[in-house]
Parts: structure tokens; C-alpha cells; sequence
């Protein structure tokens, strides 16, 4: 693992064993030489592409509020007048089949509506949408670390970049922070992300390597987190029972350990198990305030 000072001696670049990609064959497999994250397929055609369009304003800076729309594939988001449900299972299929088509930005925003579905179930209380979608995270810091972020120790490291009302304790952003004040705010307002913190692809690239840069005050993370958050949602007991995704659609751990996801509804207390068979010392970071 390396770390490089940039030019201007504020941008750092993480290098860190992970991914393998094995591309070419009708139904794509991004196995992971080492023992991290990764990513599916299946054979099954791309969803059509999605829009949104909110009507208004909710009152939570970054509520999926109002009414949202989409085009041609609308099972993924029920709609309700001022409230927006989300199909989990629909959005994991959507999210790789986005990320298969190359549409990052696509596929992290139904990623985070996985996400918010889940939290939607699991949180049935009066926070707001920002406390329950970081705790999710965080929670959960054991799965989304091993399969979007692995070497990097989620619970300590923290971000130099300005969001909204970070809740990570000692009030710098946490990578539950930066996930939810800049992509799900951004996606979740049909706004375009800011230059700066476009995921890098790395999934598909070369193998057993994930990219995370911080520079002037912006963070790019790895297309490998698509993948953790996936798994966040996937494995979240919430989700055992209603969901579901066509067959072939999986997540892979290491070398061997294919997880189809049909069968890991609700499996993150077997999730340990796998993981503890390739463990990945953690480093915390410091980038600097």
C-alpha cells in the first residue's frame, strides 16, 4: 500500500491490493484476487436509462421528497405524494447493471437508493434522513470496509471536505459523510456530482488495485464502494424477507467465494465468516485538515 504527495503537496493517492476483474464472457465476474469486493452480472439486459425529476423541495436538505420519476423502469421507486419508497432489490439490479453499461454516477445513485431503502425499514423513528443513512454506514462498517474500501479503517479516518452537518464524532467527515453529503445529496436532487469527486473505475481495471485521491479539498473514491454499499443493503437483516434480483446476479469475496444474492438476503452475520479468511490490516489515514 503507498501513499504520494502531489504537486501541490496537499493531494494524496492511495494504492491498495484489491480487485480482480475477468471480463469477456456473457456473464461478467469481477472476483477479487485477495479477498475483497466486488461485482456481477448477469445476462440479463441493461435496465432502460433513468431520470428523475423533483417536483419540490422536502424540508431535509437531501430527502428523497417530492416526486421522482422513472423513465421506463418505474418498480424501482414507488411513489406517494411527498415520500419516495424504494424497491431494494430493484435499485441492486439497476446499480449493476448501470455500472456494467460504464455509468458510474448511475450506479452509485442506485446504490444510495438501496441504501435508503433500507433504512427506511431498519430506522422507524423521527431523524432526519442524514442520522439514519450515516448510521446505516457506519453500523455496518465491517462490511462496506472488506468490499468498497478495504486497508483503509472507516471508523478513524477522516476527510478534509466541507459537507453538511457531518455526524462523525469530532465533526470532520467520515466516509458515511462524504457518501451521503456529496453523492446520495447530489443524485438524490438530480444534480450533477462536483468535479473532483468522480468514483474512479477500478473494479473492471487491473487486478488487485483501488484508487482513493484526496486533493483541495475533494475525494474520489473507488468505484469499489458501489459495491460495499451494495453489500450493506444486500446483507442488512431488514431485507431478509420481499426482496429479490433475477438469477445470477452475485457479489464476490476473494478468489473463490461467489455470493449470489438471492441467497444473502439478510446475511451479514454470515459475512464475518468469509471475511476472516483473508483479513486486511486497517490504516488510518491522515490527509490533513
Amino acid at each position: 500500500m503507498t501513499s504520494e504527495t502531489g504537486r501541490t503537496g496537499r493531494c494524496r493517492s492511495l494504492s491498495a491490493v484489491l480487485c480482480q476483474a475477468e471480463l469477456g464472457c456473457s456473464c461478467h465476474r469481477v472476483p477479487d484476487g485477495t479477498g475483497r469486493c466486488s461485482a456481477v452480472c448477469s445476462g440479463f439486459a441493461p435496465s432502460p436509462r433513468a431520470s428523475e425529476v423533483p417536483s419540490r423541495p422536502a424540508t431535509d436538505p437531501c430527502i428523497l421528497g417530492g416526486l421522482f420519476r422513472e423513465v421506463g423502469d418505474a418498480d424501482s421507486v414507488l411513489i406517494e405524494e411527498g415520500l419516495v419508497i424504494v424497491d431494494v432489490g430493484n435499485s441492486v439490479r439497476k446499480c449493476i447493471n448501470d455500472w456494467e453499461y460504464g455509468e458510474l454516477d448511475a450506479a452509485m445513485m442506485h446504490a444510495c437508493f438501496a441504501v435508503d431503502g433500507t433504512r427506511r425499514k431498519l430506522y422507524q423513528d423521527n431523524r432526519d434522513n442524514n442520522t439514519r443513512f450515516t448510521k446505516l454506514l457506519r453500523d455496518n462498517y465491517s462490511i462496506l470496509g472488506p468490499m468498497g474500501a478495504p486497508g483503509v479503517d472507516l471508523r478513524s479516518t477522516r476527510f478534509p471536505v466541507r459537507v453538511l452537518n457531518p455526524k462523525a464524532a469530532g465533526g470532520q467527515p467520515d466516509i458515511a459523510d462524504v457518501i451521503y453529503g456529496i453523492h446520495r445529496c447530489c443524485h438524490g436532487h438530480g444534480e450533477a456530482l462536483p468535479e473532483g469527486f468522480e468514483l474512479m473505475p477500478d473494479a473492471a481495471g487491473a487486478p488487485r488495485v483501488t484508487r482513493l485521491t484526496v486533493c483541495d479539498g475533494k475525494v474520489r473514491l473507488s468505484d469499489r464502494i458501489i459495491f460495499g454499499l451494495l453489500a450493506v443493503a444486500v446483507m442488512s437483516p431488514v431485507n431478509s424477507l420481499g426482496e429479490s434480483v433475477p438469477d445470477g446476479y452475485h457479489l464476490t469475496f476473494g478468489d473463490e467465494t461467489r455470493m449470489n444474492i438471492n441467497d444473502w438476503w439478510g446475511g451479514a452475520d454470515r459475512f464475518e465468516a468469509i471475511a476472516v479468511q483473508d483479513p486486511t490490516p486497517l490504516v488510518t489515514f491522515d490527509f490533513g485538515a
